[in-house]
């Protein structure tokens, strides 16, 4: 087993980020494993262009192969008078593959998305998590309740 390096996403990426994703959600779901490349084919060019833009991205690389990641995009707040950060990340994406899970991964990722987070600055990251995923964001520092959204579709 190779070292686990943890660093920001580069364009060259963007083809196993997209399989990563699909991976995302099948874990749990029901999704027919002959769609995945069709998706990763399809999707390539959308992780290409939110590198480019306005996403930054984590990933955990095992060798040759990405077994993490986590997303954040910058969202700029209404301008204010008041000295401080003027945007926030919303953190999305946080995954670790399966077999590599339960090595700490996860807690590197986003040890890396926060100390990007400090040097940007940004006032705060939001996530809303999935259960599973509570105890990680706790344990790197995220408190408070389920974050209220309001549903429009």
């Amino acid at each position: 087993m190779s070292q686990v390096v943890v660093r920001q996403g580069e364009p060259g990426d963007a083809r196993e980020l997209a399989g990563l994703r699909w991976d995302v959600k099948a874990d749990g779901a029901e999704l027919d494993r002959a769609t995945r490349e069709t998706f990763i084919d399809r999707q390539t060019t959308w992780f290409t262009d939110a590198m480019a833009g306005d996403w930054t991205v984590f990933v955990a690389q095992d060798g040759l192969d990405l077994c993490g990641q986590v997303f954040v995009r910058v969202v700029d707040k209404a301008p204010s008078p008041l000295p401080g950060a003027t945007a926030i990340g919303y953190v999305t994406n946080f995954y670790v593959t399966p077999p590599r899970r339960g090595e700490g991964i996860g807690g590197r990722l986003l040890d890396a998305m926060r100390s990007w987070a400090e040097r940007v600055p940004l006032e705060a990251l939001v996530v809303w998590p999935s259960d599973e995923s509570v105890p990680d964001y706790e344990r790197a520092g995220f408190r408070g309740d389920e974050v209220l959204q309001l549903p429009i579709s």
